[in-house]
């Protein structure tokens, strides 16, 4: 009987004892997660707390001025903050030709919007281009607006992914096309800037070039609004271009690629993320445009956009390399 009441106080005692020690844990717990140094600052102010605890935070990581939500258009967040956005569910589904936007087996694909098809590649005019076609204002230096893409007709997701054998010919093409342009915006009074966003990412994607025409006069200009745009968004370029697209090739890495209009290259490799629209925005403010930075504001009615690439196809019809 006496050893019964002497196990019955011992367990009593030890349980009373992990009692005491979770209490002092806890409150261990809460001086540590409470700044000791109430003058220690947090995002808000607010001294009861450290940064790295602050549920504001996140307030502070804004993105740049030139970055839209590709969701909703916002510059106030990122898209993977967006509240529009849909919740991702699994992996991405890969963008196949039969969903793809630039593929000419996409029965979806605006076809009166191209201007000319060749072997490996075709032109088009964008939904919702950089330059305004209104009629009712100020014509465009190249008839049809002038603002292109350059699409290899086989999907893939950047040119330098294309296999060695079949990428020869695409990119022969791709140059040829682009002589051809900077000779039609000569013509006309314009130079063309040309660019490429050139991602490996989970869904695929079609490899596409966009050119913009440019004033002449203002041609010599370029080069440096792209740097200072990029210095603002903490974009960095590589001081041997062609060096940086050699070691894309051959490691497939990502990357961002403008030529400018005397035919020297600028070359970005993307290690992060980027502002897909960075391209686009530059030049929309570089032409004075800052508006039209965002395609979907830039939407012409199908009328128009027939118009559009009625004209340009009879300007570029004498320079076309796939009708000489």
């Amino acid at each position: 009987m006496l050893l019964q009441v002497l196990s019955t106080f011992l367990q009593a005692k030890r349980a009373k004892g992990l009692l005491t020690n979770m209490a002092l844990r806890l409150q261990c717990l809460r001086q540590v997660q409470t700044p000791k140094d109430l003058s220690m600052p947090s995002v808000l102010g607010q001294k009861d707390h450290f940064i790295r605890n602050c549920p504001n935070a996140n307030a502070a990581k804004r993105p740049p001025e030139t970055y839209n939500c590709r969701a909703c258009g916002s510059n106030e967040h990122y898209f993977k903050d967006c509240p529009q956005a849909a919740p991702r569910q699994g992996p991405l589904k890969e963008i196949g030709p039969d969903e793809c936007w630039f593929c000419l087996s996409n029965p979806a694909v605006t076809k009166h919007l191209i201007v000319s098809i060749g072997s490996e590649c075709y032109i088009t005019l964008p939904k919702g281009q950089l330059i305004p076609t209104d009629p009712s204002g100020k014509p465009p230096l190249v008839p049809g607006g002038g603002h292109l893409l350059i699409i290899p007709i086989a999907h893939y997701p950047t040119l330098l992914s294309a296999p060695p054998e079949l990428a020869i010919s695409i990119i022969a093409e791709v140059e040829q096309y682009k002589s051809a342009l900077r000779n039609l915006f000569a013509k006309h009074g314009a130079a063309a800037v040309m660019f490429e966003v050139a991602r490996l990412s989970g869904r695929g994607g079609h490899a596409h070039i966009q050119v913009v025409p440019v004033p002449l006069e203002k041609a010599d200009k370029v080069e440096e609004m792209f740097y200072n745009n990029a210095q603002r968004e903490g974009i960095r370029w590589e001081q041997d271009a062609e060096a940086a697209l050699e070691g894309a090739r051959r490691g497939g890495g990502n990357y961002f690629r403008v030529d400018l209009p005397d035919g020297r290259k600028m070359i970005s490799l993307i290690r992060g993320p980027f502002n897909l629209q960075f391209g686009r925005a530059t030049l929309a403010e570089f032409l004075g445009l800052p508006e039209r930075a965002d395609w979907k504001a830039c939407s012409e009615n199908d009328a128009q956009q027939r118009t559009d690439a009625g004209k340009f196809k009879k300007a570029f019809a004498s320079f076309d390399p796939a009708l000489q």
